[in-house]
């Protein structure tokens, strides 16, 4: 009988998830736009278009390109995949970047549905209240997903690892009772997530401790089936380049996060404040700190920051240029030479990569650095919540996820809870870096929903219950 039931059940989240994903479909293909596709999104078309025609993974196209390991192999791969079953294959990257743009950007809207469906599926089978649960997270992906174009129109790997993360949460929270199919299977697509965006590589060893709360054997089938699936690529980055890394831009990144904690001088910190907020708090936030958009141009108070006030997380995009001395930085010249952080940064993490300097030479650690990332800290975590057009929205559900993990639920959130600590911890934490989490967030704040939509009904059955018992007619 309860297998017939968890049958049917399966059955029937399977149902309403198909239901959502149609309906996010709907609603999300008309964000495309007809913008060509740019950075992140025509190097990956690049290194697709090349892995077919020279059978090479390189991410610079020439006559004879060169094996490289700039970019994680995962979304370029399946890129090439997706330009051979649509005949696209023998187009030349600009061409599809120009002339075909829609066809990837169909495919973002696709991966976002599936997380929509995915995620109401879910809700579906945890939920008491089932069609309510299903009804909000299909309204809250929507909204949110509507709020940020740029995941549809933009073609890096952000929506795929969303998918993968969102299939590695469900399949952590299930594990702890299922079977080792299901132990396999979240091994398994653990690693094709590490191979989508490297950091998971090593935060892959939160979701592995906590099935290993559990049972050591049930972690020990999902490690080695993660190890299985990593290991080649590391053995090829290992023996051509000597680093056993999914790519080397993390350097990079961690370079971009060290100027900024420990170059800036105290008086910058308001222009931190105000960079890192969300542009549709920044007129009040400005107002209280004394600080206006002017000051960001070069020569003005806040001009080492002005990268910062970039944001194209929502409807509305805010753009920022780099200066002069910066453009030369990032062409060769010294790192000191840019004026502002970001582009400090950038240059010098192309220089830790060819290994002509070490973290360690640039900031040593001491206590006055450690102060200072300390202080900054708050900042940062500010930055990380404006990944929507609302502002709230983002707050409400980044702080469902965290609650989350004192629920009865806790294994469906500690993998996102583990890579939004990473960025805020490691990185310049730019809102876009959550983006992942949101399929775990929507389910966390359904959650939530779901237990006091059942708390509010328990107390009006209780009461309904009392008046009975008194003679009185409810």
């Amino acid at each position: 009988m309860n297998k017939k039931i968890s049958t049917h059940l399966t059955i029937c989240a399977i149902g309403v998830g198909c239901v959502a994903v149609a309906i996010c479909l709907l609603v999300l293909t008309r964000l495309i736009d007809n913008e060509p596709l740019v950075a992140d999104g025509k190097e990956n078309l690049t290194a697709a278009s090349i892995l077919i025609r020279y059978r090479v993974f390189s991410s610079i196209d020439s006559p004879a390109p060169t094996p490289d390991m700039m970019r994680e192999p995962a979304w370029p791969f399946a890129t090439a995949g997706l330009l051979l079953l649509t005949g696209l294959d023998q187009v030349e990257p600009h061409c599809l970047a120009i002339q075909h743009h829609c066809v990837f950007k169909v495919l973002n809207a696709v991966i976002l549905a599936l997380v929509a469906g995915l995620a109401s599926g879910l809700a579906w089978s945890m939920s008491r209240n089932r069609i309510a649960a299903w009804g909000l997270t299909v309204i809250v992906a929507c909204i949110t997903f509507t709020t940020i174009p740029r995941m549809v129109n933009r073609f890096n790997n952000d929506p795929m690892a969303m998918l993968l993360l969102t299939i590695v949460s469900a399949l952590t929270y299930f594990s702890m009772k299922g079977t080792w199919r299901s132990w396999v299977g979240l091994g398994l697509v653990l690693g094709f997530l590490a191979l989508t965006k490297a950091q998971f590589l090593y935060i892959a060893v939160v979701p592995i401790v906590a099935v290993a709360c559990f049972s050591l054997k049930r972690a020990g089938f999902v490690l080695l089936t993660f190890v299985l699936v990593v290991t080649p690529w590391l053995a090829r980055n290992t023996r051509l380049y000597g680093e056993p890394a999914i790519s080397v831009r993390g350097k990079t990144v961690a370079a971009v996060r060290l100027i900024m904690v420990t170059k800036y001088a105290n008086s910058e910190l308001a222009c931190m404040a105000y960079a890192f907020t969300h542009p549709r708090w920044r007129g009040f936030v400005g107002g209280v700190i004394g600080v206006e958009p002017d000051d960001f141009d070069q020569g003005g108070k806040c001009q080492r920051f002005n990268r910062e006030i970039a944001f194209d997380m929502g409807i509305e995009r805010v753009g920022a240029s780099p200066f002069a001395q910066d453009i030369t930085a990032m062409n060769g010249g010294d790192w000191r030479c840019a004026v502002q952080y970001f582009y400090q940064g950038m240059a010098l993490g192309r220089e830790l990569e060819a290994g002509h300097h070490r973290l360690s030479e640039v900031a040593p650690f001491s206590l006055d650095n450690l102060a200072r990332y300390v202080k900054t800290l708050p900042l940062f975590a500010w930055r990380g919540l404006g990944f929507s057009g609302f502002p709230i929205l983002s707050i409400l559900l980044t702080v469902s996820m965290f609650f989350l993990l004192m629920t009865r639920a806790w294994p469906l959130a500690v993998l996102a809870i583990a890579s939004h600590v990473f960025h805020l911890a490691l990185t310049h934490n730019i809102p876009r870096y959550h983006a992942v989490e949101l399929g775990v967030m929507i389910m966390s704040m359904v959650y939530f929903f779901d237990e006091a939509l059942g708390f509010i009904c328990d107390r009006w059955k209780i009461a309904h219950r009392l008046r009975g018992c008194h003679g009185v007619k409810p």
